[in-house]
């Protein structure tokens, strides 16, 4: 845990650092937000392993003109080669799945049902 704490720190500083580094008031250029989308999409790519929680929020408008929010919550842990474990919760759902590299579990929560299929491979394929 210590040590996907130290990536997940290691990504906010690079972040840091780009966001810090350009000069006040500048404007990214498409070139400019391309090969920062590229640095950190290589950096990703070479950790071994990876934890995020996250927040989502969907807006839908009904025929009513009324806006319905759906907020909803999760975790995602990869460990490379082959290893994942992705959980969300809100929005009518309660859901977790687990990848072991050789199968795939999907576990419905709210339901109390589950489905597997056999599935080797690695999470970068």
């Amino acid at each position: 845990m210590l040590s996907e704490d130290r990536h997940l720190l290691a990504v906010e500083d690079n972040l840091d650092v780009c966001v810090a580094s350009r000069p006040a008031g500048a404007q990214a250029q498409g070139d400019d937000a391309s090969l920062i989308l590229k640095k950190m999409s290589a950096y990703i790519g070479g950790q071994s392993t990876i934890q995020a929680a996250y927040d989502s929020d969907i807006e839908v408008i009904t025929n009513d003109l009324q806006k319905i929010q759906f907020a909803s919550s999760g975790q995602v842990m990869l460990s490379r080669p082959d290893k994942l474990r992705a959980s969300r919760t809100g929005g009518y759902a309660d859901v977790e799945i687990v990848f072991d590299g050789k199968k795939v579990t999907v576990l419905g929560k709210h339901i109390g049902a589950y489905a597997q299929a056999d599935f080797s491979g690695s999470v970068d394929q």
